[in-house]
């Protein structure tokens, strides 16, 4: 008799947690304000790969590459 009310009360106490859980409703979207955007000009720095494979000294060891980038203010 020990067995059964155990064996049931095992069973039964996932339904009962998962019944106190609740349904929540879903959230909406956040909808973030309009954003100011800003071109900035940026200078990337890539490695030469032809003094990488030479070792010659009179090459520069890093290309500068310019880039224009937008920059959004106020964005979360």
């Amino acid at each position: 008799m020990k067995k059964i009310i155990v064996f049931l009360f095992i069973c039964l106490l996932p339904v009962i947690f998962t019944g106190c859980t609740g349904n929540k409703p879903a959230e909406e979207p956040s909808v973030n304000p309009p954003t100011e955007e800003n071109q900035v000009e940026v200078t990337l720095y890539y490695p030469n790969e032809e003094f990488i494979k030479t070792g010659n000294e009179k090459l520069d060891q890093l290309i500068p590459v310019k880039k224009l980038i937008t920059v959004k203010e106020n964005q979360t």
